[in-house]
């Protein structure tokens, strides 16, 4: 026969499920968006190289001013992904640093 859980042992349990609960969600929600971004990268690729290459081969003339601007947007990604890339290393190293912190309470608190 299960014993009666008192409140704390409740407590503990659920805030074990939610943690998984949210361990599970932030996983599927990673996977989902570098899935996605692939995608929109893949598609966004192909539809600018058919657009390049037969605009090149049938308007030269435009191609040029067009590659120009593709050129100055390209180079405007690149600077928006970089600091992107920046923002989220600080946070993950935000992170990593409250963590390897709280680890270091958590063994304080044992050793006492």
């Amino acid at each position: 026969m299960s014993e009666v859980l008192d409140k704390k042992a409740v407590k503990a349990a659920v805030r074990e499920v939610m943690d998984e609960l949210s361990i599970t969600y932030a996983h599927g929600a990673g996977v989902f968006l570098d899935s996605v971004m692939n995608s929109m990268a893949d598609v966004a690729n192909a539809f600018d190289r058919f657009y390049t290459n037969n605009l090149a081969k049938d308007r030269p003339e435009a191609a040029v001013a067009f590659l120009e601007l593709r050129i100055r947007s390209a180079r405007t990604a690149v600077k928006i992904v970089s600091s992107k890339i920046e923002e989220l290393e600080k946070l993950q190293s935000q992170i990593n640093r409250h963590l390897r912190s709280s680890m270091g309470r958590t063994k304080r608190r044992r050793a006492k």
